[in-house]
């Protein structure tokens, strides 16, 4: 699915697993790319080293594992990474700062690079370029199903592709990207466009999801354009093209949230700057009291307003607040509109959608965000 010239992967599976868990792609020389990262303040390994590799040139593999985060390892999950890196240079003849490592999983746990470097052979034997898929599924963790999208570029009489797979369930609030995402197309797209495309992109998208609001130790996300088709598309062309993926995957994500049954539009307008309106969108949907009305089909709409009120500005009036479930408004004026019948029809929408009203300027922001069942629990109390 989705193929792009350019770009292979190959995947392999580090014992003890029972499934694909490792994941190599192979970067055709020529190519830009360009990668975000998380805003954790506590990185994992990889992080600390692919940034490295990153200032000193462009990737020419993408080396991905999963299961294990390589986070709160120390000096020795470092150095695992790059005894990784050093093994798949060896056996690609280049320089080992030319692999971008990556990795996701449980925190705390040292790397198996014994186990990792065994099967990089495996992984590099069986790549092709129709392996996106299988590239999806070796990447996932406690994802039910794999999030990939693939879709052609217009320009002129050209057809272009562009394609995108992504993993994230749990620990989402991205601040950068994702858990983890590669996007990859084969249009040519120089390398002084390549990191303001992503991130514009993954502001209204990626940076715009929160299933727990909890951000990742690991996230990250790498846009590659190989350049193989020969055609050099307008900026406009490729960052709507980018923007649509990023926006797919995003939603993938959040329908495949832990433990969520109800994925939940915030829409935020009226505000005097974008900041605010994020904030208060945020406060929404992370409060875990939010969350878990949403749970049932009981419209607890005051708690939407205590959360507005905990984080708003200084002399903010909310006299001038409205909150809307769906179409029908629930709060005006200072005061609860009394329209029982319809609040709860919305309310309990398989999507609901909120729209809260700052009356303060003309700035505004959108956040999905998800409701808290009892099943997140217990997703994340399974043993190790």
């Amino acid at each position: 699915m989705g193929k792009i010239s350019g770009v292979t992967w190959g995947v392999a599976t580090i014992p003890p697993a029972q499934r694909p868990n490792l994941a190599v792609s192979e970067i055709v020389s020529g190519s830009t790319v360009a990668a975000v990262f998380t805003q954790n303040r506590c990185p994992a390994a990889p992080v600390i080293v692919g940034k490295k590799h990153l200032a000193l040139t462009t990737p020419r593999y993408l080396m991905v594992n999963s299961g294990n985060a390589n986070c709160a390892t120390g000096e020795h999950g470092i150095q695992d990474t790059i005894a990784c890196c050093t093994a798949l240079a060896q056996l690609t003849d280049i320089p080992a700062h030319a692999v971008l490592p990556l990795s996701t999983g449980k925190i705390g746990i040292p790397l198996p690079r014994t186990e990792l470097i065994a099967e990089l052979p495996v992984a590099l034997n069986n790549a092709t370029t129709n392996s996106w898929d299988k590239a999806a599924q070796a990447i996932m963790t406690t994802d039910t199903h794999k999030k990939i999208v693939s879709m052609p570029i217009q320009h002129d009489d050209h057809v272009l592709t562009i394609t995108g797979i992504a993993k994230g369930s749990g620990m989402i609030r991205p601040d950068m990207a994702t858990m983890l995402a590669f996007i990859a197309t084969d249009a040519i797209v120089p390398q002084s466009l390549t990191q303001s495309l992503l991130q514009d992109a993954v502001a209204p998208s990626f940076n715009a999801i929160t299933v727990d609001g909890d951000t990742s130790t690991n996230d990250s996300c790498v846009f590659i354009a190989t350049g193989q088709s020969g055609i050099q598309p307008p900026r406009t062309i490729i960052a709507e093209a980018l923007n649509q993926v990023c926006n797919e995957l995003a939603q993938q994500i959040m329908s495949d949230g832990e433990g969520i049954t109800r994925v939940i539009t915030i829409a935020v307008t009226g505000g005097k700057n974008h900041a605010e309106c994020r904030t208060i969108a945020y406060a929404v949907a992370e409060s875990p009291l939010v969350k878990a009305a949403f749970y049932s089909t009981t419209p607890e709409w005051g708690r939407i307003l205590a959360a507005i009120g905990k984080v708003a500005p200084h002399r903010f009036d909310p006299t001038r607040l409205q909150i809307d479930i769906g179409t029908t408004t629930v709060f005006t004026n200072g005061a609860r509109v009394d329209n029982p019948v319809a609040i709860e029809s919305q309310w309990a929408a398989r999507t609901p959608h909120l729209h809260i009203h700052l009356g303060r300027g003309t700035a505004n922001a959108t956040v999905w965000g998800g409701n808290l069942s009892p099943e997140y629990i217990r997703i994340n109390t399974q043993p190790e």
